[in-house]
């Protein structure tokens, strides 16, 4: 594991601008300034500019704005960086929240056997969804890789990534963190929750022990199956959560209804479960392209 990073570097120089923005400029100026500042943010982008644009361009066709799209992910993410930083206030961030789909919560824990929400990676959702559902009564144990927050290195996880995990913990239940070694002790913590009837909470990641390859638009991604693991070994409902911005400027947060794990074989009902998932993605990510983070990896 590294020490420290350049991009560590800039982080660190660019937190006061952020604090700035996030505490005195209006909420409504946000978006603007983001985007003014998005080629700043480039940096924190995992892949090439070339390389984003050649990946949307693979999935949705050369017929989009791939460069509009990949400049969108840049200021949301600066964006996601002043939501943090104006939660850390007593008053704390106060976001127009549209949620929908509690019901299919409440009826999968009176079922009595827990609640996987399986959250799809859209650049809002890491302090919004939370907010959401803590609002609405629901605290979810959530799975985090130790590197969430900014940065993987030891200084970015002990110094920076507090900024912003210790404001999503707020609207949680637990956060639990994946150890360096693999996910198989987390993945046990949040079986013995279900087994209590608690809600879990996981991003939809490409990343996994065994993802799975599923078609996608005009051609594949690959998904983690920790998910519909951890739903078909327990028996709880699996729940896929999306959360956007509309274009007034509300957060959008929909629960939506279990994916179906009715198939016999663990394995095959995960590869299932991509499948369903996939399909309620992608009318979102038609609508919001430049909101969905998992662009980066996918």
């Amino acid at each position: 594991m590294t020490a420290f990073t350049a991009k560590d570097l800039g982080l660190a120089v660019g937190m006061p601008f952020l604090a700035v923005v996030a505490w005195l400029a209006p909420e409504s100026s946000w978006p603007a300034i983001a985007r003014f500042a998005a080629p700043l943010a480039a940096t924190t982008l995992s892949r090439s500019p070339a390389a984003l644009r050649s990946r949307i361009h693979d999935l949705l066709g050369e017929s989009v704005d791939g460069a509009a799209i990949a400049r969108e992910l840049a200021a949301c993410e600066i964006e996601t960086n002043f939501q943090a930083m104006r939660d850390h206030l007593p008053s704390r961030w106060q976001p127009n929240i549209e949620f929908n789909g509690g019901e299919h919560i409440g009826g999968a824990l009176d079922r009595g056997r827990g609640v996987v929400l399986w959250v799809s990676h859209f650049y809002f959702a890491g302090l919004v969804a939370k907010i959401a559902l803590f609002q609405a009564g629901y605290r979810a144990h959530h799975l985090s890789d130790p590197g969430h927050g900014f940065s993987g290195s030891r200084f970015g996880m002990r110094i920076l990534n507090p900024i912003r995990t210790s404001v999503e913990e707020r609207y949680l239940a637990a956060r639990v963190v994946m150890s360096t070694g693999g996910p198989r002790g987390a993945m046990r913590q949040l079986l013995t929750e279900l087994k209590r009837n608690g809600i879990v909470s996981i991003t939809v990641r490409p990343s996994g022990l065994f993802p799975v390859a599923v078609p996608m638009f005009d051609g594949h991604v690959e998904i983690a199956t920790g998910a519909p693991d951890l739903a078909f070994a327990s028996g709880a409902a699996l729940l896929p959560v999306f959360t956007v911005r509309r274009g007034d400027g509300v957060y959008l947060v929909n629960v939506e209804g279990p994916i179906d794990l009715t198939e016999s074989d663990r394995r095959r009902a995960a590869e299932n479960a991509a499948r369903e998932y996939i399909g309620r993605l992608e009318p979102y990510i038609r609508v919001y392209p430049g909101q969905w983070a998992n662009w980066i990896s996918a």
